[in-house]
């Protein structure tokens, strides 16, 4: 897998403009670290992949874990990602382009060596990227991620809806 597979040099291009404009663009990691570390714990996991980290929140609310950080928008975590026991991926999967979501999805599954927990959010976003559009590119029910994360080999062991939907998979 190439770096272009998951992200086009165009929308990498807007992302990073998007975190130089927006200096609290992807500094939420850190909400979910304690239902991480749960996670993590339940199934043996010693590595931890956050995909699509942002600012990197949530590896400074888990010290001491092992925490590997991709993101395209940003440089020195814009590399193709490795594998981890578990792979984060929180406000993330509703920013993929959406001719690269399959592919993503595919990547993520071959990532997570143990686990995948995510939380897609499921309505427009109150932010927009730098070329106007909405920032979230993929806005669907509840209903088609389940089906989309089933049909790429994700086993769901548990789902919750709060402000999106919240996915344990392994």
């Amino acid at each position: 897998m190439n770096r272009d597979d998951l992200v086009s040099p165009a929308y990498r291009a807007i992302l990073k403009a998007a975190h130089e404009q927006k200096p609290g663009w992807g500094k939420y990691g850190k909400d979910s670290a304690v239902i991480v570390a749960k996670f993590a714990s339940r199934i043996g996991a010693a590595t931890i992949l956050d995909f699509g980290c942002g600012t990197g929140t949530l590896a400074r609310a888990l010290p001491g874990c092992d925490v590997r950080e991709y993101d395209p928008g940003i440089p020195g975590k814009d590399g193709v990602p490795v594998a981890a026991d578990l792979v984060v991926a929180t406000d993330v999967m509703e920013h993929i382009e959406p001719d690269r979501l399959d592919a993503t999805l595919r990547f993520i599954r071959q990532l997570a060596r143990k686990g995948a927990f995510l939380i897609i959010a499921t309505s427009l976003s109150r932010e927009t990227l730098p070329d106007g559009r909405n920032a979230h590119l993929i806005v669907k029910a509840v209903p088609w991620w389940r089906n989309r994360m089933i049909q790429h080999g994700f086993l769901i062991d548990r789902e919750e809806i709060r402000k999106g939907l919240y996915l344990w998979c392994r």
